[in-house]
């Protein structure tokens, strides 16, 4: 083995050690998921009504769980429509309630 080998050979290596962290971040993600599409949810700055939901994997050493982002367009606190509807998203770790 020489050296470009053994770079190549690294290289695979880590590649599939990243797709199978993926693979484990997206299950954890999804099976401690507890919105659907379509619920009305808050937290301290936006309220929306999910219209998709994506993950992440963990955003620095402090915050070890991958979790969901929840995108969707902004609601009134209460959940009612409002003229402006903007997209927004909201991160599940920031979740603070589910208005509907």
């Amino acid at each position: 083995m020489n050296k470009v080998e053994y770079q190549e050979r690294l290289k695979q290596i880590t590649l599939s050690c990243e797709e199978s962290k993926n693979r484990l971040y997206r299950e954890y993600a999804e099976k401690n998921n507890p919105i659907s599409v379509g619920m009305i949810i808050a937290d301290h700055y936006h309220t929306i009504e999910v219209n998709e939901i994506k993950w992440i994997g963990p955003l620095s050493s402090n915050d070890s769980l991958p979790q969901c982002i929840y995108h969707g367009i902004e609601r009134s606190k209460t959940g009612k429509p409002i003229k402006n509807g903007k997209p927004s998203h909201v991160y599940q770790r920031n979740l603070i309630k589910i208005v509907a």
